[in-house]
């Protein structure tokens, strides 16, 4: 659990040193993924707001990964990445964030399925899918770093990893988890960091703790190889 913490620091430390990119990036990803939703909302027209936002917040977002990976990695970074990153991962970034969102959509319909029967029967049923539910989100901190770490940056293959760190480092997950929504919260109650840090630095977060997760099982798997 005290790496969870360590990568935490480091993120927060690295928010700083990177501080002018950083806000300049979380404006950008503001504007692209919520510029048009909001003018639409606006104009009362929230269905057309609701789609904005799936086709135009994935992109940036996926941007903002793909600079906070190029700087876990403790390699140089710059605004460039960002839109170099959006552009690339298009295709990819509305993948991620379609099936995350419909497969979690289906796990909180059933939930609310099953509680219009009585019985035992019933709580059991609604706390696996709740379970499973929270197993998903969970998975979801981890999947875009995860597909980035990969040479061949396939969905499904990025996905079963993401899963696997999670089952793996139960606690340590449970820890990040627990950071990043109070980072999240904070953000919002105070607003200034919301608009010109938070995505920057919950990105960094994921990011470093995939990497490093991964760097500790090649570290093992090399030890336990025979000479």
């Amino acid at each position: 659990m005290k790496n969870a913490l360590r990568i935490y620091w480091w993120a927060l430390k690295n928010t700083y040193e990177e501080l002018f990119t950083i806000a300049g990036i979380n404006l950008a990803w503001w504007g692209i993924g919520f510029g048009l939703p909001t003018a639409a909302a606006y104009l009362e027209l929230p269905w057309l707001a609701i789609v904005l936002l799936f086709f135009l917040l994935p992109p940036p977002t996926a941007g903002v990964c793909y600079y906070a990976h190029r700087i876990s990695r403790d390699q140089s970074a710059s605004f460039a990445l960002f839109w170099e990153g959006t552009k690339k991962y298009v295709v990819k970034s509305w993948l991620v964030a379609w099936l995350g969102v419909l497969v979690a959509v289906l796990l909180a319909a059933n939930i609310w399925f099953y509680g219009g029967f009585e019985g035992v029967w019933v709580i059991w049923v609604q706390a696996f899918f709740l379970s499973v539910l929270v197993y998903w989100i969970a998975t979801q901190i981890y999947l875009f770093p995860m597909l980035l770490s990969l040479e061949e940056q396939k969905q499904l293959l990025a996905t079963r990893n993401a899963a696997l760190l999670v089952v793996t480092n139960p606690l340590f997950t449970l820890l990040l988890a627990l950071l990043l929504v109070a980072t999240i919260v904070l953000s919002v109650v105070v607003v200034l960091p919301a608009v010109f840090l938070t995505t920057g630095l919950v990105t960094l977060v994921t990011n470093r703790a995939v990497v490093q997760l991964l760097a500790s099982y090649l570290e093992r798997a090399e030890n336990t190889t025979p000479d």
